[in-house]
């Protein structure tokens, strides 16, 4: 199977699992990353993280480096909060850094500008897996990456919005 079939079998599979979850609205659509328009599956997750937040998942396989053969990127975007106020940039920032530094694997980040908080994971894929075992294995990083944000999201958004102190946000991660 040609990448390109490969990578929309994939998402197509993951879209009809995430759409089991009546929380969740799930669309693909055509959008453009790193200067090339490919699928991107986005789901509106009404019910995420232990305080049932809303957060924004999209999943793709965004066009990088070609020459690396027989290798799929996939990278999973989770938009946790789209409204980082400037004055609350760094102390975000500074928290996410420590917090960073505790994760088993993806990041953290203020997309540029600082407006967006997310959770982002990226893993290599590859295309010698049979088609069911490539979208398992897209789906496992997909879950780990909800996990892991689902995690930190309510934490999260409380230092975000000033409830907590950084240094009381620090006493939530596993490493002191």
């Amino acid at each position: 199977m040609n990448r390109k079939k490969l990578q929309e079998t994939c998402l197509n599979y993951i879209r009809d699992v995430l759409s089991e979850d009546e929380s969740i609205q799930v669309l693909i659509q055509e959008l453009p990353i790193n200067g090339e328009v490919v699928p991107v599956l986005s789901a509106l997750h009404e019910e995420f993280g232990q305080n049932l937040d809303e957060a924004l998942i999209e999943c793709s396989f965004p066009a990088v480096d070609r020459t690396v053969p027989d290798i799929s990127f996939f990278m999973v975007l989770i938009t946790i909060a789209d409204d980082v106020a400037p004055e609350r940039i760094q102390v975000i920032s500074e928290a996410i850094a420590v917090l960073n530094f505790c994760l088993p694997c993806g990041c953290f980040a203020l997309k540029p500008g600082g407006q967006l908080l997310c959770y982002r994971l990226t893993v290599p894929l590859s295309e010698w897996l049979t088609e069911e075992a490539f979208q398992k294995e897209a789906f496992v990083s997909l879950a780990q990456a909800m996990k892991i944000s689902e995690q930190y999201i309510a934490v999260l958004l409380d230092l975000l919005y000033g409830t907590i102190t950084l240094e009381e946000f620090y006493s939530f991660l596993p490493v002191k």
